[in-house]
Formats: C-alpha cells, sequence, structure tokens
C-alpha cells in the first residue's frame, strides 16, 4: 500500500514541475514578446529623434566654445612669448624663465584644442547619425524583424539562422546614437555640468590675461621692473597648473560624452538583443 502511494505520488509531482517550467516559459515568451513590440513602437516615435538632435546640438556647442576658447589661450600665449623674448635682449634675465613657464603650457594647449575639434567634429557625426536612423525605412525594417522574431517566440521555435544578427544590427542602427545622447546629455547635466562650466571659465580668463600682458608688454627700449617680472613668474606658474586640470576636466566630460558612454550604450544594445533572442528555443 506504501509502495502503491508512492508510485501514485510522483507523476504528481513530475506534473506540477513541468506545469511550473511550463509556466515560465509561456511568461518569457510573452515578456519577450511585448519587449520586441516595444522597440518595434519606439523606432516609430519621433519625439526619440527630436530630443536626441537637441542633446547632440547642445553637446556640439559647448565642445565648439572650448575650441574657440583654447584656440584664443594659445594666441594669447604666443603673443605674450614673442613680446618677452624682445624684452629678454635687455638683460633682465627673468623672461627667459618666463617662457620656459610658457613654452610646455603653450605645447598643451594646442593639443587641448586639437582635441576640442575632434570633440566638435564627434558631435557633428553623431548628428549625421541620427538623421540616418530616423529614416522611416530603418523604421520598417526593424519593425519587420521584430515581428518575425514575435512569431518565432509564439510558436516556440528555434531562431533562423541570421534573425539574432539582423536584430542586433537594426538595434544599433536605430537606438545606439539616439540613446547614447540623450543618456549622456543627463549625466552631464546631473554631474559635469557645474565642474565644466568652472573649468571653463577659468581657461577664459587665463586667455583673457594672456592676451592683456601680450599687448600690453613694453617695447625694445623699454623694461619691467624686477618686482614686476618676478610677479608675472608667479602668476603664469600658478596659471599653469590651474590650466592644466582645467583642461583635464574639459577633456573628462568630453571623452565620456563622445566615446566611453557610446561604447557602454553598444555594448547594453548587444546585450538587449541576445536577451531577447532567449526568448524562443536555440538552435542546437
Amino acid at each position: 500500500m506504501a509502495a502503491g502511494l508512492v508510485l501514485t505520488g510522483r507523476p504528481q509531482a513530475f506534473t506540477e514541475q513541468d506545469t511550473g517550467r511550463d509556466g515560465m516559459e509561456r511568461r518569457l515568451q510573452i515578456a519577450t514578446v511585448a519587449g520586441l513590440a516595444g522597440l518595434a513602437l519606439l523606432a516609430w516615435l519621433p519625439w526619440l529623434d527630436r530630443v536626441a538632435v537637441e542633446h547632440v546640438e547642445d553637446g556640439f556647442r559647448r565642445a565648439l566654445i572650448a575650441h574657440a576658447t583654447a584656440r584664443a589661450l594659445n594666441a594669447g600665449i604666443s603673443l605674450l612669448q614673442e613680446s618677452t623674448v624682445a624684452v629678454s635682449v635687455l638683460g633682465t634675465g627673468v623672461t627667459v624663465a618666463l617662457g620656459q613657464v610658457l613654452d610646455p603650457l603653450n605645447d598643451l594647449v594646442e593639443w587641448f584644442a586639437s582635441m576640442m575639434l575632434l570633440a566638435t567634429v564627434s558631435f557633428g557625426v553623431q548628428r549625421v547619425l541620427v538623421a540616418i536612423g530616423g529614416y522611416w525605412l530603418l523604421a520598417l525594417a526593424l519593425t519587420a524583424v521584430a515581428g518575425w522574431a514575435a512569431f518565432v517566440v509564439l510558436k516556440g521555435r528555434a531562431w533562423p539562422r541570421g534573425l539574432r544578427m539582423a536584430l542586433i544590427i537594426l538595434l544599433l542602427a536605430r537606438f545606439a546614437v539616439p540613446a547614447s545622447a540623450i543618456a549622456s546629455e543627463g549625466l552631464y547635466r546631473a554631474f559635469m555640468a557645474a565642474d565644466l562650466g568652472r573649468s571653463q571659465q577659468m581657461l577664459e580668463r587665463l586667455a583673457s590675461s594672456a592676451s592683456e600682458q601680450g599687448a600690453t608688454q613694453p617695447g625694445w627700449r623699454e623694461s619691467l621692473s624686477p618686482a614686476e617680472w618676478k610677479r608675472r613668474l608667479e602668476f603664469w606658474v600658478q596659471a599653469s597648473e590651474q590650466a592644466v586640470d582645467s583642461m583635464v576636466r574639459v577633456i573628462v566630460v568630453f571623452l565620456l560624452q563622445t566615446l566611453m558612454l557610446p561604447l557602454a550604450i553598444l555594448w547594453a544594445l548587444v546585450r538587449l538583443a541576445g536577451l531577447l533572442a532567449r526568448g524562443g528555443p536555440q538552435p542546437a
């Protein structure tokens, strides 16, 4: 009798376990189909591209302003260096030390200006890619592939060869740049806007000081007092440290917005497509 109870209990246990597994698989299928439908709908929404374009334009303007500031600082330092070389003929000696302070700073400013130019170009490329990603044929192709994938999932079939890759490519083409632009702008406004503003103001003040001092340097027959040369030397030694710190902070902001965060978005979209592809049976 006990054996009979055991034998009759096992099929009951297996039936409950199988039912639970089937229910979990069904819920996974429904969630996958809902995710595919949501992506297909999102591909047609115009506000995604409008918001992305606005954020890309904001980043483009910030990079352009930073580039212009760097060029102004470079021009002011170059003017200051030329003036101090002329005065050094008079034998003050301190101007040589000032030139040595300004030369590496000027090299760094030139490199910084090149980096900001690259950031400006990167934002311009993003603007073009947003326009390409918003083209209606791309949304139509993504909708068709998502519908095909949803049909495969609901039928419980294995994903055909190439379906997962097509879904990944279309997801990246449609959403990578807009998602990157929106995420990077949100990160900038939340954590980096104040820091970038302070750094930008510091560089603008240094550019103004370099231009003013370079334009008012004495000529060949005039000289500054040793105390004035000492004051200027101390000013530019301190200013060089501040300029390096400000430029590094600005570079970090644009490096995050134009390189690191877009790569993270690409990785996330690839992972998303992979998770969606697991919603149905996989080929052996």
